[in-house]
Parts: structure tokens; sequence; C-alpha cells
């Protein structure tokens, strides 16, 4: 096969109309080229076996070269094995500490079934894939004590000493990578938001991630595409009071509809129905 500036872009399409639908004269024609269409049986079915070969390869190339700093997987449905519709491919794609994504691990198998999982990962295991570190964020899971006190000391003694080695790598590599290159751009950015990264550790009241005010917008970020008015500056503002109101009150306890009815019935005076003084 050719290796061309259309690769790249080759690759989704043969998945999006290859994998996916089964209909791969189309991706073959976007991944060789003209040629795609006089490939003969007999040639299809060599190239079958030297991707065979080649997969079989691959699938025994050893993994203890690298350290892997985070796995993406998932269960991947084509239409080529229709006759079975809870097989898929089991995809395991990998991220090493330089930044490097790489397929781990394509298996066919059954999404929901843990013992197709577990089948894959002990074939990583047997090719050298070390254990994951603990991150950061598992820490937070490890957290029983809800309150802010205890989880504070707990994030200083766990979460602190992680940080503090990722500070010394920050530091190190930013006079050893170029500032302009990717890895660089992500170093200088990593050590710019810094005091903020550290904030949590420092206060238990406060979250690892955003991911409470992800789901708070999450309503009005589905919603603004299906109203009108909110495509204009007087309209995105009402719209912007209205959720302030909706998911403060929401956040202290109360039912937002029933909130609203009485706030608007016993207007003026807004500083006596604010959300937080209506749950204290």
């Amino acid at each position: 096969m050719r290796k061309t500036a259309t690769l790249e872009a080759a690759v989704p399409w043969l998945y999006l109309k290859g994998i996916s639908s089964g209909e791969m004269a189309g991706a073959l024609e976007v991944l060789v080229g003209p040629e795609a269409k006089g490939l003969s049986a007999s040639t299809v079915s060599r190239l079958k076996q030297v991707w065979g070969e080649e997969y079989g390869a691959w699938t025994h190339s050893r993994l203890d070269q690298d350290r892997w700093a985070y796995l993406w997987a998932d269960g991947v449905y084509r239409g080529l094995r229709a006759e079975d519709a809870k097989l898929c491919a089991l995809v395991i794609i990998g991220v090493n500490e330089r930044g490097e994504k790489r397929f781990l691990a394509i298996e066919d198998g059954v999404r929901e079934s843990t013992q197709s999982w577990l089948e894959v990962l002990l074939g990583l295991k047997s090719r050298g894939m070390s254990s994951a570190r603990l991150a950061i964020a598992d820490i937070e899971t490890e957290i029983k004590q809800p309150g802010p006190e205890d989880k504070q000391q707990q994030r200083a003694q766990k979460a602190q000493p992680l940080l503090d080695q990722f500070k010394d790598w920050l530091d190190k590599s930013s006079l050893q990578v170029p500032p302009k290159s990717a890895a660089g751009k992500a170093i200088v950015y990593s050590l710019r938001q810094w005091p903020k990264l550290i904030l949590y550790v420092e206060d238990g009241n406060l979250a690892i991630d955003n991911n409470r005010a992800e789901r708070a917008i999450k309503p009005f970020v589905i919603g603004r595409k299906n109203w009108m008015f909110s495509n204009m500056p007087r309209g995105a503002q009402a719209s912007a009071i209205l959720y302030s109101l909706i998911e403060t009150a929401k956040a202290n306890g109360l039912t937002p509809f029933d909130y609203l009815w009485m706030s608007l019935e016993r207007l003026p005076g807004i500083e006596a129905l604010l959300p937080w003084v209506r749950s204290a």
C-alpha cells in the first residue's frame, strides 16, 4: 500500500465507511487509490494473509519499553460481524510518558463481558505492560472522610508528594524541552497554572476538578441550541440570569420551579429571597 498525505484522512474514513458499515470498497479506494478497483480476489486473499501475519507479530510485541501514563478502552462495533451482534473489537490505546499514542490491543470480544476484558488485560500483562502508578485523581476516591478539614489533611499527606514530584519534573523539563514544541507548550502552560492547580490541596472545600460546574451548565449548553432568543445579546443575558437562579436553587437543595414561583409572587425584596437564604 502506498503511504501518502491522505493516509491520515483515510483512517477515519476506513472506520466510518468500512468497519462500521461494511462498505470496504470506498474505504480501500481512499486508502490505496484508484488501483483499489482492480484488486482481485487472489490479491485481497494474499493481503489478508500478510496482514494476519503482521497482526500476529504485533499482538506479541513487548510493551515493557515504555511507561504508560494513560489508557483508553472501548468496544467498537462494526457491520462486518453482523452475524454476531454482540461481538465487537475490544480496543485499548495507551499514551506513554512522552505523550505518544499507541494501539496496545485490538481483540474480538464482547464489550459487556468482564471475561473478555480480563483476557485482553492479561494479554497486555504477559507482553510486559506495567501496572498503572497511583495518580493524583485516584487519591480522591480513597478519601473516605467527607469533612473539609479531614480531606485537606489526607490530600496533604497523599497528593502533595506526587504534586511535588511533578513540579520538579516540570522545572527540569522546562530547561530541556524546546518551548515551542507541543510538549514544551504543555510544560509552560502547567507551570503558569501551577498556583491554581495546587489550591485544592490547601482547601478541603475545593474539588479536584470542575465536573460539578460542567454538570451544572450542561442543561444550558443543550438548551441554547433550541431557543432562538439566546442568539441575541439581551436574550443570552436573560437566560444566563435565569439559569444562575435555577442552578443556585438546585445547589441549595430547593426545587427550582417552586422557588421561582414563590420569588415572583413576593417581589420586591429580592435579597431576602436568594436561594442560600431560603435554604438556611
